[in-house]
Order: structure tokens, then C-alpha cells, then sequence
């Protein structure tokens, strides 16, 4: 065959170049002929025209930094990519000769590696991202919002599957829990959200909202939980747990107060009253002790019956008087060691007598609190003896204390464990009540004074039965911040 002419192929490479301008021209998006060897345009659709701010008979034969600065330094990496496979996709941010900033999609592709030609499709998606930016910063400002919600919430769909969750829910379900897409019944093994996941059954079946209070016996919290619709859309249902364990101590607290008030008002007026005639009696049963000097055995017997009556009836006054005194506070800064020393010292005689080991295993520098020194060392010391007397003989009786964070804020804790029978199938709560006992010669008022001047000091006191055995009293305050 004779070599083509000059002509021919000049014509040749002329019909091209129009055939390939019409190809261009026919796609909606931008699209440009790129010479990445020499980093100049071949050519360019309208629209990568328009997209660039650059007349179409200016185009040809530009440098590639004509359309975009960009282009220098993507220029290289583009060679790179597409000898290596011939294709590449990737979106970036232009900008053009007039300083603004356009988003877009590029899809390249090699035409002629010998001279390294390339197809350069550019979609402008500045409006899709801003768009998507706007829709992701709304919903960061969405979990933000959603986070900063106090009561643990998750939204559940109709299978059950947790959809969304908040921060707090995640807390309550614990560090290696993953909530998303999530069932709700396999966390039913935990408190709440065994309630959680009633709730929500419920709720799906009836399509009617439901709401409860439950308190978990093991751990004493009390949960309120809620449970309803959400409108619209596929069936949801938005489930809210709250603590509110400090809410129902504070109400039982106050309702508490307002009985012991009553109570005290009147039984300090029966002590007062009662307080002058059994000195006279106690008196002259002495006096006449001393009268009738040595007796026999019976008489003996008889007077010792009566002082320990006369004994009981004056312990009996004390705590009453003490039980409606008014409470005057004398607060000092200083940690709760001191008191617990003081009580220690106060029952060791008595401990020893018992042959009782008094083991005080508390830290010391946990921290201050404020107290009325004289007033916490006497409760301490209440609960040491109740604790001394129910203990048998060669037992043992055990201070410790530690620190704890619950309710947004610090509390140093210390337990007094006894190795008695503990409190049996009695509600350790109950021992709190005034005038309840389960010791001889009791008062029953010894541990409600002691619950009255713990809250005084704005902390708690729980009782609970030991492990292995023996009762635990546990009181906590709070710390005051450095």
C-alpha cells in the first residue's frame, strides 16, 4: 500500500480532532483534553469552559495552571496514578482564575499513553457538598443536642433494634457495650433496661405510651423510665430512663424530717416531763441502798432488777431528749478520720471488755469534709456499739472506707462490718425506723438519731447483711472539692 500524503493524514487527524470535539461537546459535564506530558489543554466542552471562567478559543493549548494553580501539583500524582492503571477517580477542590473554590468529581482516563493524553470528566458537585456539609453539621449539632440530654434515650424500630442512642445510654450500658443496631432484649439481662425492653414491646403492640418507676433491690436505684411513639414514618419508639435514685431519697428524706419533727416535739416534752420524776426515783432508790446496807440474797437480787429498770429508763430519757433536741450544728473543716479515731478510742474499753477485736482499717487523706466533730464522732460511735453488741465473744468488728463518685460529685464512704448474725430475713432499712429494735434493753431510736445526724451532714447511711455474714453499716459523705 503507498504511504498516505501529507494532506491525507493532516485531514485525517483533522476529523478526528472534530469528531472527538463533537463526543466532548454532546456530554453534560465538564469535560477537557488534557497533554499531561507537556501540562497543557488539547481542548474543552462549553461546559468545562463555563465551569473554569475561561473562553473556549483560550482554552487550547493553555497551561494546565491556566485553569487552576491546583493543576501544578496534581499534574504529577495524575501521571503516576494513570500509567499505573490506566483510569482514575477522585474528587477534589479547585480553584479557578477568579479565586473561587469549585468541588469536584474527576473520572480520567488515558486515550494515548505514547503521549500520555488524557479524558478528564469534571463534575461539579460544590452544591452536593455544601449540602452534605450543611446535612453533617446539622447532625453533629443533632447528637451534640441529643448527647447533652440527661435521661439515657434510645430510639428502637419495630424489630426491636436500637436505631440511636445518646451518650448517657451508652454510659448505662457500659464501656464494651456497642448500642448501635443493637436488640434491646439482649441487654434485659441488666437493670434498666429489662424495664426498658418491656416498655418497648409493650408499646409497639398497644401503639399507646407507657411509662414506670422501678427500683432495683440489689443496687437500691430507682429508675424512672418512659416509653412512646415517634410520628411519622416507619414505627419507632423513643425510650427515656432517668435516674432518680437522689429524687426518691431526698422525698423520703423530707417526709422523714417532717415525722421526726412531730415525734421529736412531742417525745422531748414526754422526757422533760418524765426526766424530773425518775431523778427522784433514782435518787432515793440510792438513798435507800445506802439505808439498807447488806441484805440477803432475794433483796439482793430484787435491787439489782430495779437499777438496771431505773438504768434502762434514763438511757431511755437521753435518747429521747436527744431524739427531739433541735439540731445545732458546730461545723469545722476536717477529714473524717478524726471522727472515726474519736469513736474508736470511745468503745476500745468496751470492745476489750466483749474480748471483740476492733480492727480500724480506714485510709486515712481521703479527703475533708464539713462536721460537727463532736456530733458525727457520737454517731460513729452508736454504730460501733451496736455493732460491739451484736457481735459474739472472740468476734470481730471492721472499720474500712474508700471514695466513690456517683450524683456529679466525690463521697468518701465508711462501712462498720460486724461478724454477728446479721439482720436476717428483717428489711435492713426498717432499722432506721424510731423505737424499732432487735436488742434487749434497747431503745430503738439509737440508729434513727444516727440517720438524722449523717443527713444533717448532707450524706447517707444504708444497712445491708455482710458476706459472708454479720451486718454492714455504710456511711457516706460528701467531699469537699480541692
Amino acid at each position: 500500500m503507498p504511504p498516505r500524503s501529507l494532506s491525507t493524514v493532516t485531514m485525517t487527524k483533522s476529523l478526528r480532532k472534530l469528531h472527538l470535539r463533537q463526543l466532548i461537546d454532546a456530554i453534560d459535564d465538564a469535560v477537557l483534553i488534557l497533554d499531561l506530558d507537556d501540562e497543557q489543554v488539547i481542548d474543552a466542552n462549553e461546559r468545562a469552559c463555563s465551569l473554569y471562567a475561561i473562553a473556549r478559543r483560550e482554552i487550547g493549548g493553555a497551561a494546565l495552571k491556566t485553569l487552576s494553580e491546583d493543576f501544578v501539583h496534581w499534574a504529577p500524582i495524575l501521571r503516576a496514578k494513570l500509567r499505573e492503571s490506566g483510569s482514575y477517580r477522585f474528587e477534589t477542590v479547585r480553584r479557578r482564575r477568579d479565586g473561587s473554590e469549585i468541588s469536584l468529581q474527576v473520572h480520567t482516563t488515558v486515550l494515548d499513553p505514547a503521549e500520555m493524553v488524557v479524558l478528564s470528566i469534571n463534575r461539579d458537585v460544590t452544591s452536593e457538598r455544601r449540602m452534605r456539609q450543611e446535612l453533617e453539621s446539622a447532625a453533629s449539632e443533632w447528637q451534640i443536642t441529643f448527647d447533652a440530654i440527661e435521661e439515657s434515650v434510645v430510639v428502637v424500630d419495630q424489630h426491636g433494634i436500637i436505631k440511636r442512642a445518646n451518650r448517657s445510654a451508652s454510659i448505662l450500658a457500659g464501656a464494651t457495650t456497642d448500642l448501635m443496631n443493637a436488640k434491646i432484649e439482649t441487654l434485659a439481662h441488666r437493670k434498666p433496661w429489662t424495664h426498658a425492653a418491656r416498655l418497648v414491646a409493650h408499646v409497639l403492640a398497644e401503639r399507646t405510651p407507657m411509662s414506670m418507676q422501678k427500683t432495683d433491690p440489689a443496687t437500691q436505684q430507682t429508675w424512672d423510665l418512659s416509653a412512646t411513639m415517634a410520628s411519622g414514618g416507619a414505627p419507632h419508639v423513643v425510650v427515656a430512663m432517668k435516674d432518680i435514685t437522689d429524687i426518691v431519697t431526698l422525698e423520703a428524706s423530707a417526709r422523714r424530717n417532717e415525722r421526726v419533727a412531730e415525734m421529736g416535739h412531742l417525745v422531748g416534752a414526754v422526757a422533760h416531763e418524765a426526766r424530773n420524776p425518775l431523778f427522784v426515783i433514782s435518787a432515793s432508790f440510792d438513798a435507800l441502798q445506802v439505808r439498807l446496807g447488806a441484805v440477803d440474797q432475794v433483796v439482793a437480787a430484787h435491787m439489782r432488777n430495779l437499777r438496771e429498770q431505773i438504768d434502762r429508763l434514763a438511757a431511755l430519757m437521753h435518747d429521747l431528749l436527744e431524739y427531739g433536741k433541735p439540731p445545732e450544728m458546730k461545723i469545722s473543716v476536717a477529714p473524717l478520720d478524726l471522727a472515726i479515731d474519736d469513736a474508736s478510742a470511745g468503745v476500745a474499753p468496751f470492745a476489750s471488755s466483749e474480748s471483740i477485736a476492733l480492727l480500724n482499717e480506714f485510709p486515712p487523706q481521703l479527703g475533708l469534709i464539713l462536721m460537727d466533730r463532736a456530733r458525727l464522732s457520737r454517731a460513729i460511735q452508736n454504730l460501733l456499739e451496736n455493732a460491739i453488741h451484736h457481735t459474739p465473744s472472740g468476734g470481730t468488728v471492721c472499720i474500712r472506707g474508700g471514695t466513690g463518685h456517683h450524683s456529679m460529685r466525690t463521697w468518701i464512704w465508711c462501712s462498720i462490718e460486724d461478724s454477728g448474725a446479721g439482720f436476717g430475713a428483717v428489711d435492713p432499712s426498717r432499722v432506721f425506723e424510731p423505737f424499732f429494735t432487735k436488742r434487749a434493753g434497747g431503745t430503738g431510736l439509737g440508729l434513727s438519731i444516727v440517720q438524722r445526724t449523717i443527713e444533717m451532714h448532707g450524706g447517707h447511711i444504708f444497712a445491708a447483711n455482710g458476706e459472708p455474714g454479720g451486718a454492714r453499716m455504710t456511711i457516706e459523705m460528701p467531699r469537699m472539692q480541692e
